[in-house]
């Protein structure tokens, strides 16, 4: 009785803690890291590229982002023409997105 009632105690506890290390929905990159030299500055983003659109597994990511990935999949860097799902690796340096350690600059100045 005494490790049920225990149980029920650190459970919520447990969930908390594992909740303000993710990255919440909506944004890129996580606000605080797992390990203290972790670089925050870095992240993946998850899209599914069927042969007319691209859909994001997170919808609420930031317009700036999604313009990116669809500017990094319309000049087709590594030969990504293909359909499917990708798991594309993003950086932040400065003011510039880089994908798959691509630099991405949008087309017009909509950011």
């Amino acid at each position: 009785m005494k490790q049920i009632l225990l149980l029920l105690i650190l459970l919520p506890l447990l969930g908390i803690s594992q909740i303000s290390t993710q990255k919440m929905q909506g944004e890129v990159f996580k606000a605080y890291g797992d390990f203290p030299m972790e670089d925050l500055r870095e992240s993946t983003i998850v899209v599914h590229r069927s042969l007319y659109r691209i859909t994001f597994e997170d919808p609420e990511i930031p317009k700036r982002y999604k313009k990116a990935v669809e500017d990094y999949f319309r000049y087709d860097y590594n030969g990504k023409r293909s359909t499917g799902k990708f798991e594309l690796k993003v950086k932040k340096r400065q003011d510039e997105i880089y994908i798959e350690d691509k630099r991405v600059t949008p087309l017009d100045n909509e950011w």
